[in-house]
């Protein structure tokens, strides 16, 4: 299940997270499915173009962006960078032009223990390089 999405500063690319740990990018204007799945661990899966006829990947879980959930996602103001979060604690910074994870945050936000699931927003001041 889809749990949060963010446009990006091109109008035809959209992130979505879901409930299941993975982050996909996707370019609205192609029909066939997603452009790319972010790991964290593995590397992003980039989806070649196929016919319909060659068959698609199975509905199943593929590389993950976080350990549980993705809980919230922001693009930069300048597109440069994607940033999510999960119910892992942790907080990640994309390349949503290569799809590579450049930072993760060594500390942990605090959830609830009592809930599996708790969706978190994402408030943060963009200068230039630095994600406050």
């Amino acid at each position: 299940a889809v749990n949060c999405v963010a446009w990006s500063d091109q109008e035809f690319v959209l992130a979505s997270g879901g409930m299941d740990g993975t982050l996909r990018i996707w370019d609205i204007r192609r029909t066939a499915s997603w452009l790319a799945m972010l790991s964290y661990d593995e590397g992003p899966r980039i989806r070649k173009r196929r016919r319909p006829e060659d068959g698609q990947e199975g509905a199943g879980v593929g590389p993950t962006a976080h350990e549980g959930g993705v809980s919230a996602l922001m693009f930069s103001p300048d597109g440069r960078h994607l940033l999510s979060s999960g119910v892992d604690a942790k907080l990640r910074l994309w390349n949503p032009r290569t799809f590579e994870l450049q930072l993760v945050n060594f500390g942990s936000f605090h959830q609830s223990a009592t809930r599996a699931y708790k969706k978190v927003q994402i408030a943060v001041e963009w200068d230039s390089n630095i994600v406050y």
